[in-house]
């Protein structure tokens, strides 16, 4: 009986053509599908996530998205879908407004919560805080306050305005970026002509190839196959990305595990003295320019519903004195005007009312709101003119 043909070189060329469909496929992929089938949410998007964070400029994006713990959980029926609208300004800055209001006396800078990630324009904190305040509100975010300074992004009426810098717990340590980088500041950030020519440069070429390294970045192939084994490991073992805490009483609320790691930790492990110099240093800056700092703390989700965490993974009491409580008390002795939310959103959690999204670490509308209310409230007690 003949035997089989023995072609190794066929074999070779088949197997090698199949993979090259496979690899065009997916590139042609990336280069065709709409913005929404690539990215998990609009911010992704529109901040430029994918090409060195170069956001987009002059844009208005809508997309029906879901939160980053279900992005990272990567199970179906732990994501709550919502349709978001993203408006950047000309400056790659989010601002629902569309452009600047040059005459603000009040100019708010932050984080990707201070921005509203997870929630349209209308919920942000910069359109929730102008309606409460009855003035405008300049937003710049999400930015850091170092950079701010840096450029000089303020408006016309710079002297005498007031700047509100709001930070979510987790970024309140002395390990935290940017918090080190005012520590080790001693010209309140200026840039000699070399530095600036050198930034300018970087940026110059981030814009350059933002999109090429994007396009690369993405691959609709290798998003199917995570979804595809997120969704079976869940489904037969239990298991889940470690950076998602799930939790064990019935719930469908997802935690950051970084933020449960925070439970643990006093005000010294901190080093919330660290952290009080840091942002005085950046107070004594801005009173250079003749304006004046608000600061504001967030409190994490998993401060705020700690009865959720599952036991394995929380202190067996609270900690006493609370972290945040610690931190405005050390402000308040270095004269910095400061908003603790933490009592407001744990009453209102006592009562029920969900202030995050269940399947993300930032908050919803509820909870933009009331920060909103009680920041307001605190700025019309400076009484800026």
């Amino acid at each position: 009986m003949p035997s089989a043909p023995n072609n190794p070189r066929l074999y070779c060329v088949v197997l090698l053509s199949l993979l090259g469909v496979v690899v065009l496929g997916d590139r042609i992929a990336a280069l065709t599908f709409q913005p929404g089938s690539l990215f998990f949410r609009g911010w992704e998007y529109v901040s430029g996530a994918g090409r060195y964070n170069n956001a987009r400029r002059s844009i208005i994006y809508t997309q029906r998205e879901y939160g980053d713990l279900g992005n990272m959980l990567g199970v179906d029926a732990y994501k709550q879908w919502r349709m978001n609208t993203y408006t950047m300004d000309d400056e790659g800055y989010r601002n629902a407004h569309g452009a600047r209001n040059p005459k603000a006396k009040v100019l708010l800078v932050g984080d990707s919560f201070i921005s509203g990630v997870g929630n349209t324009d209308d919920d942000t904190f910069a359109v929730r805080l102008q309606a409460a305040l009855g003035r405008p509100v300049e937003p710049y975010v999400p930015g850091d306050l170092s950079l701010l300074l840096r450029e000089k992004r303020f408006p016309e009426s710079v002297k005498g305005s007031l700047l509100v810098w709001g930070r979510v717990e987790r970024n309140l340590t002395s390990e935290d970026g940017e918090m080190a980088k005012w520590l080790r500041d001693s010209v309140c950030f200026a840039e000699t002509p070399r530095e600036k020519s050198i930034n300018d440069a970087k940026t110059w070429v981030k814009r350059l190839i933002g999109g090429l390294t994007e396009y690369f970045h993405i691959s609709p192939l290798r998003r199917l196959g995570q979804h595809l084994f997120q969704e079976l490991r869940f489904a037969v073992t239990g298991g889940h990305a470690s950076s998602v805490v799930v939790p064990e009483n019935g719930s469908d609320i997802l935690f950051f595990a970084k933020d449960v790691g925070l439970l643990s930790q006093s005000a010294d492990d901190r080093q919330m003295t660290s952290v009080a110099d840091a942002i005085a240093h950046a107070r004594d800056c801005l009173g250079t320019l003749g304006i004046s700092l608000l600061v504001v703390t967030i409190p994490d989700k998993s401060h705020v519903y700690v009865a959720d965490v599952p036991a394995s993974r929380k202190p067996a009491k609270p900690l006493s004195p609370d972290p945040l409580e610690v931190l405005e008390k050390l402000l308040r002795g270095r004269k910095i005007a400061s908003v603790n939310l933490t009592p407001a959103f744990i009453q209102q959690a006592k009562n029920a009312k969900r202030l995050y999204w269940n399947d993300d670490t930032h908050w919803n509308p509820t909870g933009i709101n009331l920060a909103a209310v009680h920041t307001a409230s605190a700025i019309k007690k400076l009484k800026l003119k």
